[in-house]
């Protein structure tokens, strides 16, 4: 410090004692008011040096304001109005107009800008949606195509099997009404039994009988005509019908179908003793032979060679079969339907049918023929 200064320092705590100088000329800041950089003086030209004092800033164009104390209401503020300053207000008023209208134009066009950006969003929004919409809307009928594609196929696969089925309906429907025109007790083939039977016509019926002495009859009638021993090959003999007075057919089953073959092959060896023999025969076979005989001896009227070989019926050398007509007349012996056509045909006779195989009886004629060969054991 220098020594000037020295002698005009003062203690800051006695300073603080002191009573400070009133603010009443310190003017109240507006709203518009604007810092300025005041110059602060040097402490060497003040009278207080160690107090920084600013001066004042110029006062506006604006309305001043100060506050009075003297006014009952207290500190109140109050505009001081020049004449200057009237007029800078009535000047100021056409740019505020100027710029109300351009501030309103201005809003217009952000206006208009916001609405042309909105509708533009909405717009795009709006496609987005109908896009997906419709490629919604494809990939279902898409879906619904290919479903109904796989219906169709389906419905065709059907329809090929009911036609198929109703195919199969109709040959079961003819088969069962064939089946009907069948008759009703069930068909006995001729198997590997009835090959061993024989049946024989005119052989003397002694009453009661033993199957000993029947046995012992027959393998010395059988030896005396065919010169055949039958010791230990007849199984079983039985009369078929009741007894009556007339005699009943024998029915002798032997135990080797070749000796029972040989036996009717050489039955022609009979002839003069009122003896005659066969081959068994089941019902439905006899009926057949039946018929059989009878268009042989007709066809023999007729003036044509007929003979009847292994169950079939040779005229003039032509096969001719018999079997269909012999059981349709089988069949509506007993019941004769008014309304089917079959009923006509099963009053009429058998008719024969004739196959065009010529050959059938030249080609059997060597297997079935016995008269001019015999066999011997």
């Amino acid at each position: 410090m220098t020594p000037e200064r020295k002698k005009s320092w003062q203690c800051q705590a006695c300073r603080c004692k002191v009573p400070k100088t009133g603010n009443l000329d310190t003017p109240i800041r507006s709203q518009d008011y604007k810092k300025t950089n005041q110059p602060i003086t040097p402490l060497e030209n003040t009278t207080k040096k160690n107090v920084t004092i600013r001066t004042k800033a110029a006062k506006s164009f604006n309305d001043t304001t100060t506050s009075d104390d003297s006014c009952f209401l207290g500190d109140t503020i109050h505009q001081e109005h020049t004449e200057n300053d009237i007029n800078a207000g009535i000047k100021s008023t056409f740019p505020l107009e100027i710029l109300s209208e351009i501030i309103i134009q201005r809003l217009k066009e952000n206006n208009k800008f916001i609405i042309t950006e909105l509708q533009n969003t909405i717009e795009l929004e709006i496609n987005k949606a109908i896009t997906k919409l419709k490629e919604d809307i494809e990939g279902k009928t898409d879906f619904l195509y290919k479903q109904n594609d796989k219906t169709t196929h389906e419905i065709e696969e059907i329809n090929k099997k009911i036609e198929k089925l109703c195919k199969e309906n109709e040959t079961l429907k003819n088969e069962i009404n064939n089946m009907k025109h069948l008759p009703s007790t069930p068909e006995i083939k001729d198997n590997e039994n009835h090959s061993k039977k024989i049946v024989i016509y005119g052989f003397s019926e002694n009453y009661n009988e033993s199957d000993y002495e029947l046995h012992n009859r027959l393998i010395e009638m059988f030896y005396e005509i065919l010169h055949v021993d039958l010791t230990g090959y007849i199984e079983e003999t039985n009369r078929i019908g009741k007894y009556t007075m007339k005699t009943r057919p024998l029915v002798m089953e032997l135990l080797s179908k070749k000796m029972a073959r040989y036996i009717i092959e050489n039955s022609y060896n009979f002839q003069g003793t009122n003896i005659y023999m066969s081959e068994f025969l089941n019902e439905n076979a006899r009926k057949d032979r039946k018929v059989m005989r009878e268009e042989m001896l007709k066809a023999r009227k007729n003036g044509q060679y007929a003979v009847i070989r292994n169950n079939n019926l040779f005229v003039d050398g032509k096969r001719i079969s018999i079997r269909e007509e012999a059981t349709r007349v089988t069949t509506y012996r007993g019941s004769v339907k008014p309304n089917d056509q079959r009923t006509n045909d099963a009053k009429a006779p058998a008719t024969l049918h004739h196959k065009l195989d010529n050959n059938d009886y030249s080609n059997t004629k060597n297997n079935y023929t016995f008269r001019n060969q015999r066999t011997t054991f």
